[in-house]
């Protein structure tokens, strides 16, 4: 028979195929790791700007947006997105060619724009958008 050991004597692992857990009747049981996770992830909020939490598991979306006529403001999905040359830029600030868009919405949508001369800017929109103001990283 193993000899019985105290918790805060165990051996410390950087991995493991079980995790011991306490059961609500005090006994002790085994959960397999993966199956702990994603009940930490079901138990778990998202993070959001009201709380910390564990980072959305949906992978940004990627758009591409070749001579397509759609306003800026209109793409308000979390994504990426390659704007070229051709895309109708009503809204965009003056002189840009081809360039990337990122857009992060939980309700609040900020834009984060760069184009291929390593020029930056941002705007957000709370009901209605702001200017663009260009971000200097230098």
């Amino acid at each position: 028979m193993a000899e019985d050991i105290k918790i805060n004597e165990a051996q410390q692992v950087q991995d493991a195929a079980y995790v011991t857990v306490l059961l609500e009747d005090g006994s002790l049981g085994k959960i397999p790791r993966n199956d702990l996770i994603e009940l930490i992830r079901e138990n778990m909020p998202e993070s959001n700007s009201e709380q910390k939490g564990l980072a959305s598991p949906v992978t940004p979306k990627h758009y591409n947006y070749y001579q397509v006529d759609c306003k800026l403001s209109d793409l308000t999905q979390n994504g990426y997105y390659y704007i070229d040359d051709k895309i109708y830029r009503k809204d965009a600030p003056e002189g840009l060619t081809n360039y990337n868009l990122v857009v992060f919405n939980n309700g609040f949508v900020i834009q984060l724009l760069h184009d291929w001369h390593h020029c930056y800017f941002i705007r957000d929109c709370w009901g209605e958008w702001s200017e663009w103001r260009q971000i200097s990283l230098s």
